[in-house]
């Protein structure tokens, strides 16, 4: 069976659109990524900043070294590696 010039022009532009389809998908995909690190890293940045104003050994600053080992977490899921 022969392929005309016309069905190959036409394969080839269906597949070119596929193509990029993907293409445009990828990219929002990792665009999405790098957004949740940023948003993670500022999360991680601003529990330090308010640890610092707590009082050592309270029970304060327990709970908010907890909340600051679970935004570790969320950095490690979000594959965050840091600076």
């Amino acid at each position: 069976m022969r392929i005309t010039r016309r069905q190959l022009r036409r394969i080839i532009k269906e597949e070119k659109q596929k193509l990029m389809r993907e293409a445009s998908t990828i990219g929002d995909y990792y665009a999405q990524k790098d957004k949740d690190r940023r948003a993670v890293g500022d999360q991680v940045t601003a529990a330090y900043r308010v640890l610092k104003t707590l009082a050592k050994g309270t029970e304060i600053y327990r709970d908010q070294l907890a909340v600051i080992d679970a935004l570790e977490e969320a950095r490690l899921e979000a594959g965050y590696t840091g600076d």
